[in-house]
């Protein structure tokens, strides 16, 4: 049964179990011999029932923090409990402790990615992106770095390869690649923006594609050049100057702690297998702290905070896809969850694109994306550091996920 209708049954329990003595207790002195100490202890006994309803039966986190139950601007909400670094798209995550965040993310994150290669006589056009998404297998690909930075790719059964530095030179402050295979620059596009990546060289390329059977090259993009895609009909909150790397959209994503923890209570419930962070490839978990302790989807509230000195603004929450039913062992669950579980409790529209717009479609949201702030600026963030809350959104800023039938995928969920 699910949660939604056990909790109906018990209040309507809880509402025959409080009203009923309580009227018998009342129409006692009209009633023949009553036992006036039972129906008071039953009609006491329910009234503290129904009061503490909330307790026994509490209802679903619903995906926002009610207005009257935020903390003033300037406290600290939370802190920081694990930074992870993806310098490879779509490959394992690196945790640190400490590390610089800039405009364009986290060092290191998001540096490199894979592209498919262009076969001879191909016509010229922008490369084609490769990710979990197409080859699940990319996303057990361990990286690292050795003691001379250089990137180091790790297969699943131990095998390695360091990529050798391509010949970079810096002119202006625009990053330059040598004429020839290696460092010979690439175009491709992400989120509707051209971006560009310099070429590692073959060697990398033909461990890459020895893994995965299928011909790809290795990019790196050693400074954040790729504008963010402005359009008001998108995501209005994205400003010029935010630029990333090759991470999806923003250069920062942020998520609670707590809302993975009602994630995997929620999977539980449905019989399904808990799931670990490694599904949703975030860069800054964080943990609760007073009033917003075990809050789950705390982040979907702050426009403006900070990660220690580091000043970050929302700019939308992160609609999920399939990758998150890939396992950092490059498998896909063929139950297609958590997906599934969050079409079910934790989609919406976009809150600000238009219903004529091609961008209004359901997404099942879970994380947040953010970019650096201007007031804030770089810095370095470590674990425990404070989470601060400059400036929370207008509560109809917040997503607030559609249940039942109003929920955009469809009746297929709630049979």
């Amino acid at each position: 049964m699910p949660t939604s209708q056990i909790k109906n049954a018990g209040f309507f329990v809880l509402l025959a179990s409080t009203f009923l003595p309580t009227s018998l207790y009342l129409l006692s002195p009209w009633l023949p011999s009553p036992d006036q100490n039972l129906l008071t202890s039953l009609a006491l006994l329910s009234l503290s029932t129904y009061l503490l309803q909330d307790l026994l039966f509490p209802a679903p986190a619903s995906g926002w923090v009610a207005p009257g139950k935020l903390p003033a601007a300037g406290s600290t909400v939370a802190r920081i409990t694990e930074i992870l670094v993806y310098p490879l798209k779509s490959g394992r995550g690196i945790s640190v402790k400490s590390c610089m965040a800039g405009v364009g993310g986290l060092q290191r994150d998001r540096e490199f990615c894979l592209v498919r290669e262009k076969k001879e006589g191909e016509e010229e056009g922008p490369a084609v992106l490769v990710t979990g998404r197409m080859f699940p297998k990319v996303c057990s690909i361990q990286p690292s770095f050795d003691e001379k930075e250089r990137l180091v790719l790790e297969l699943p059964g131990g095998e390695r390869h360091v990529v050798e530095e391509a010949h970079f030179r810096q002119l202006d402050g625009r990053w330059y690649g040598r004429t020839g295979e290696v460092g010979k620059e690439v175009g491709l596009v992400m989120w509707r923006g051209p971006c560009e990546g310099f070429d590692c060289g073959g060697a990398a390329a033909a461990f890459v594609s020895g893994f995965l059977g299928a011909k790809v090259r290795l990019l790196r993009m050693p400074v954040a050049s790729r504008d963010l895609m402005l359009d008001d009909k998108y995501c209005p909150a994205a400003q010029k100057g935010d630029v990333a790397k090759f991470s999806d959209y923003t250069a920062y994503s942020v998520c609670s702690e707590a809302s993975l923890r009602w994630l995997n209570a929620a999977l539980v419930a449905r019989g399904k297998e808990p799931v670990g962070k490694e599904r949703f490839r975030c860069n800054v978990w964080v943990e609760g702290e007073g009033s917003m302790k075990d809050r789950p989807f705390l982040e979907d509230a702050p426009r403006l905070y900070r990660l220690g000195a580091v000043g970050l603004r929302h700019v939308k929450d992160c609609g999920r896809c399939v990758l998150t039913t890939v396992t950092d062992g490059g498998k896909m669950d063929k139950s297609m969850e958590p997906l599934n579980t969050l079409k079910v409790l934790r989609a919406n529209y976009y809150p600000f694109v238009a219903k004529d717009s091609e961008y209004y479609k359901g997404e099942p949201f879970f994380t947040t994306n953010a970019s650096l702030a201007r007031a804030g600026g770089g810095g370095e963030v470590r674990v425990g550091d404070e989470v601060k809350v400059d400036e929370w959104k207008d509560p109809g800023a917040v997503m607030q996920p559609l249940l039942g039938e109003r929920n955009p995928h469809g009746k297929k969920f709630f049979k």
